[in-house]
C-alpha cells in the first residue's frame, strides 16, 4: 500500500480546509483498494456540484476533488494529495474564479478588493507549479464559465478578467503540453452568462452541466 499524503489544515478559513478531513478518508480509501482511476476532476464548486455520473460513463471510474470556494494557491498545496498521488490516468482542473472573486470591494467592511495584477500573477504560478508536475499525465485545463454577477462587481470589469485569465491559461496549455477547454464560448451570451444555464449568476444549473459535459465528451474519448 502506498503511503497517504496529507497536506494538513492551511488555517486562515482557507475554504479547502472545508472538505481536508473527508478527503483524506476518500483518498485513504482509494489507495487501500489499489485500484486506479480513469480520471480526477479538480477544482471549486463547479466542479464539487457537478454530480459527474448523471453525464458521463457510470462505469469508468471518476473521482471529484471540487471544493468550494477554493482559490488556485490553497488548490496548489493540496495538488499532491487530492490528484497525484491517486495517479489518475487523465486530469480535469477547473479553477481560477474564486480568485477573481477576491477583487471586489468589501462594502460591509469598506475595505477595497485585492489588487488585479497581484491575483493574476498569483494564479499563473499556481497553475504552473500545478502543470510541471504532470508531465506524463493526460491534462485537461478548463476556461473559466462566463458570469453573470450582482454588485458590488463591475460586471464589464469581471468579464474583462476572466477573458484575460482564460487568454493566460490557453497560453499555459501551449506551453505545459495540456488541452484547453473553452467551455467559455459555448455558454457566453453577450460576454455573461444567460439565464437559463444558472440560478445564481455563477453556478452551472443541469443544462448548463449538460453543455458542458458535451464538450468534455469531444475531448476524452473514454467519457
Amino acid at each position: 500500500m502506498k503511503t497517504l499524503i496529507k497536506p494538513g489544515f492551511f488555517g486562515i478559513q482557507a475554504s479547502a480546509d472545508a472538505r481536508r478531513r473527508e478527503f483524506d478518508i476518500l483518498n485513504e480509501q482509494y489507495l487501500y483498494s489499489d485500484k486506479t482511476a480513469d480520471i480526477i476532476f479538480f477544482g471549486d464548486s463547479i466542479t464539487q456540484y457537478w454530480d459527474l455520473n448523471l453525464y458521463f460513463d457510470p462505469n469508468i471510474l471518476k473521482m471529484n476533488r471540487g471544493i468550494g470556494g477554493d482559490r488556485t494557491v490553497y488548490a496548489a498545496k493540496r495538488f499532491d494529495a487530492d490528484v497525484l498521488q491517486l495517479d489518475a490516468k487523465i486530469i480535469v482542473i477547473l479553477l481560477g474564479i474564486n480568485d477573481l472573486l477576491s477583487t471586489a470591494p468589501d462594502l460591509w467592511w469598506k475595505s477595497p478588493g485585492q489588487d488585479v495584477d497581484a491575483v493574476m500573477k498569483s494564479m499563473e504560478e499556481s497553475f504552473r507549479n500545478m502543470l510541471s508536475k504532470c508531465e506524463e499525465k493526460e491534462v485537461y485545463i478548463c476556461s473559466l464559465l462566463p458570469q453573470n454577477i450582482a454588485p458590488s462587481f463591475d460586471r464589464e470589469a469581471f468579464k474583462k478578467m476572466i477573458l484575460k485569465t482564460n487568454e493566460m491559461l490557453q497560453k499555459l496549455c501551449l506551453e505545459y503540453n495540456a488541452e484547453y477547454v473553452d467551455y467559455y464560448s459555448a455558454l457566453e451570451q453577450d460576454g455573461f452568462m444567460p439565464g437559463d444555464l444558472s440560478n445564481d449568476g455563477i453556478h452551472p444549473n443541469g443544462k448548463c452541466y449538460e453543455i458542458m459535459a458535451n464538450i468534455l465528451k469531444e475531448k476524452i474519448a473514454i467519457l
